[in-house]
């Protein structure tokens, strides 16, 4: 045996974040043979290292998890805040033997351990208490800090606050996150917020709000003429259709511009308009427009 031991693999990924409220972390090593490693803050000879690892000298490979090689365990401290941490690790091998006749690393293998800090839901929508009249409600997150200035998963449920029960937002792993509902039912809600970035900072928030169901027609608050265009301004967000000739069912109309909105145009081109408005629940208003 002419070369010292080889570092193959670790348990924790070199660089890796980690939590905000952690200052220390078990570590463990494979090796590719029997040895003894040692490990310090400050890069030196194996013999100054002023720390040490818990190797087996067994020379039967002792890793259940990656076959072939040899485990050694450690508690890496003095992580900080925001802070990257810098270890040197060096192996000797041969442990039963005379130190003259072991090999001995003479470069470090270099391990880093980044700090964070915690994670923070800065907003959550719809706010606290809103109740709201559309079966379509958007669910969005904002979140901040932690390891990567925010980015993180973030899930969602409207049972409890149990992390394990948080379902993905359709789009996260960012620092925005949004859920579309399509359908919700009339009634009261509350949606438990779960995020966790990649060091495992974990965030919590919830928000409560109403669902009601709108049983009213669109009302038409204000008409005036733009240039070559007329011009309707409605109480809610609608969708608006028009003839020229006379009356006609919602969906057979010339659809004028702004869908969902409370704002609608058509050209300018009659002295009478007959609108149909449709808005999120299907409540169908119906008007005529004297020029």
């Amino acid at each position: 045996d002419l070369t010292p031991p080889v570092i193959e693999l670790l348990s924790i990924a070199n660089g890796a974040y980690m939590p905000a409220d952690t200052n220390e972390t078990a570590l463990t090593i494979y090796v590719n043979e029997p040895s003894e490693c040692n490990w310090d803050t400050f890069d030196g000879p194996f013999d100054t290292m002023a720390r040490t690892f818990a190797c087996t000298t067994n020379q039967l490979p002792t890793s259940s998890l990656y076959y072939g090689l040899y485990e050694c365990t450690t508690l890496l401290d003095g992580i900080q805040q925001q802070k990257k941490s810098t270890y040197y690790f060096r192996c000797s091998d041969q442990p039963t033997k005379p130190a003259e006749e072991r090999n001995i690393n003479t470069e470090s293998y270099v391990f880093t351990l980044q700090g964070t800090v915690p994670l923070k839901i800065t907003n959550v929508q719809p706010q606290e208490g809103v109740e709201l009249f559309t079966p379509e409600i958007e669910l969005r997150v904002t979140t901040s800090a932690g390891a990567l200035g925010g980015i993180a998963t973030c899930g969602y449920n409207f049972v409890d606050n149990n992390p394990q029960n948080a379902i993905d937002f359709a789009n996260t792993n960012s620092t925005v996150h949004t859920q579309i509902f399509t359908s919700l039912e009339e009634g009261a809600y509350t949606a438990y917020i779960t995020c966790i970035d990649v060091a495992g900072n974990l965030a919590q928030d919830d928000t409560s709000f109403t669902v009601s169901v709108d049983t009213g027609a669109p009302q038409l608050v204000q008409v005036f003429t733009e240039g070559s265009l007329l011009v309707l301004v409605m109480n809610e967000v609608s969708t608006c259709e028009y003839s020229t000739t006379g009356s006609f069912a919602y969906g057979t109309g010339i659809r004028m511009t702004g869908e969902m909105t409370t704002e609608h145009q058509a050209s300018l081109d009659s002295n009478i308009y007959y609108v149909a408005c449709i808005d999120a629940f299907e409540n169908v208003g119906e008007y005529i427009i004297y020029i």
